[in-house]
């Protein structure tokens, strides 16, 4: 049977690519983790994953946007509308009281410096208190924090932040992502490629995304 004058339909640029990434976090979807300053993949469930060598219910990832911020608590991944910073700033309230002129001769990591001991602070953990509570009593409690810098300051908030709080922040696999990830984890496995030199290789392979 021959046909004439087939004329075919136009064919919009949505049917043709019709996949698109989702905006938000699938179920038992691939992502990358950025639990505090470490990357790590995972993939999003229904049950726990081991997080900083903790096992975490990481139920809250499914449906969250990309590049949502999350916080620890009570072995649960909870949303957070707060940056880290944000979060930490709010939670310590640091006061703005001047200091004197600072003498890092004068400063000793010795350990000294804080009333609080190891006991104590094991005691404040038992109780439930969260990591802006103990941070917020250290603070209190050491003798050379309003002596400082205020680099130095942003310092030690950051260390005690690290090891008293567990943020994690959801992040979508790409090219550029992965590159990074394994550039600070295994970076033997990709010839320590870096994003950039990644970016030029695909640039002269005339790949597109």
């Amino acid at each position: 049977m021959e046909v004439e004058n087939c004329i075919l339909p136009p064919v919009s640029i949505d049917s043709v690519c019709s996949v698109r990434p989702a905006r938000n976090v699938i179920e038992n979807s691939t992502v990358i983790l950025l639990v505090n300053d470490q990357y790590q993949f995972a993939v999003a469930k229904r049950g726990t994953t081991k997080l900083n060598k903790r096992s975490v219910n990481i139920e809250a990832l499914i449906g969250a946007p990309w590049g949502a911020w999350f916080q620890v608590k009570n072995d649960r991944l909870v949303r957070s509308e707060r940056s880290p910073h944000e979060t930490v700033a709010a939670e310590i309230a640091v006061s703005d009281e001047p200091h004197k002129q600072a003498r890092p001769e004068t400063l000793y990591d010795d350990n000294t410096a804080q009333k609080l001991s190891a006991g104590e602070i094991g005691e404040m953990k038992l109780k439930g208190m969260g990591g802006g509570a103990i941070i917020k009593s250290l603070i209190e409690n050491s003798a050379s924090f309003q002596d400082r810098t205020e680099f130095s300051k942003e310092k030690y908030i950051k260390k005690k932040t690290n090891k008293y709080y567990t943020f994690v922040r959801v992040i979508r696999p790409t090219s550029s992502t992965i590159c990074r990830l394994y550039f600070e984890t295994k970076p033997w496995q990709i010839s320590r490629m870096r994003t950039d030199s990644l970016a030029l290789l695909l640039s002269l392979a005339n790949v597109h995304a």
